[in-house]
C-alpha cells in the first residue's frame, strides 16, 4: 500500500482514507471490485447501480453556441466548425458530448478517421454512398445537402501528428455548402 495521507499532514476521516487507500492498491485483486463497491465504501448507498451523468463542466457556453449553429436553419449558418486545442484540454470529451447531443436531436454522426489512407472527402463519399467514379466536390455537396436537409449530419475528425489541420481539406466542401445555403435561401 502507498503512503497514507496522514504521513503528508493531510487529515482525512479514517473511513475515507481506508476506501481511498484500497482503491490505490497495486494489486487489482485487493481493490474494490466495482464502482458500486467503491461508492458503498464512501457511504453513498442511495446511488448504487445508478449511472451518473457525464455533464461537461465549464463548457456550457461553447456547447450552447455550437448547438445553436448545428440546429440552425438560417441561410449562411456555418457549415464547418473546427474545434482545436492542446492535448489534454478535453476536446475529445467535448466532441463526444456534442455528438451525443446531436444524435438526440436526430442528427447522424460520422467520424472521419484521419489515420485512414483515404481522404476525408472519400470517407464522406462512402458515407453518402457515392460511387468512386462520381466522387467530386459538386456531387458530394449535392448529396450532403439532400441528406442534411432531412436531418443534420455531423462529421467529426481529429488531427494526426503529420496533419495538423484535417479541417483544411474540408474547407472547400464547407464553402460550397455555405454558398448553396445562400443560393437556396435555406
Amino acid at each position: 500500500m502507498g503512503l497514507f495521507p496522514g504521513v503528508h499532514g493531510v487529515r482525512v476521516p479514517v473511513d475515507l482514507e481506508r476506501v481511498m487507500m484500497r482503491a490505490l492498491e497495486r494489486k487489482p485483486g485487493l481493490r474494490q471490485g466495482s464502482a458500486d463497491e467503491f461508492m458503498e465504501g464512501m457511504g453513498v448507498e442511495d446511488r448504487i447501480g445508478e449511472i451518473l451523468g457525464g455533464k461537461l463542466v465549464g463548457r456550457e457556453k461553447e456547447m450552447a453556441r455550437i448547438e445553436e449553429i448545428l440546429l440552425s436553419t438560417e441561410p449562411g449558418t456555418p457549415t464547418l466548425l473546427y474545434v482545436t486545442g492542446e492535448p489534454g484540454v478535453g476536446r475529445t470529451a467535448f466532441l463526444e458530448e456534442l455528438g451525443q447531443r446531436a444524435i438526440r436531436e436526430g442528427a447522424r454522426l460520422y467520424r472521419l478517421n484521419s489515420l485512414f489512407e483515404t481522404s476525408p472527402e472519400a470517407q464522406i463519399g462512402e458515407f453518402l454512398r457515392i460511387e468512386d467514379s462520381d466522387l467530386n466536390l459538386a456531387n458530394i455537396t449535392e448529396s450532403l445537402w439532400k441528406q442534411s436537409s432531412e436531418r443534420p449530419v455531423v462529421f467529426w475528425t481529429s488531427p494526426t501528428i503529420e496533419e495538423e489541420s484535417p479541417g483544411d481539406s474540408l474547407r472547400p466542401l464547407a464553402r460550397f455548402l455555405w454558398a448553396l445555403s445562400r443560393e437556396r435561401k435555406h
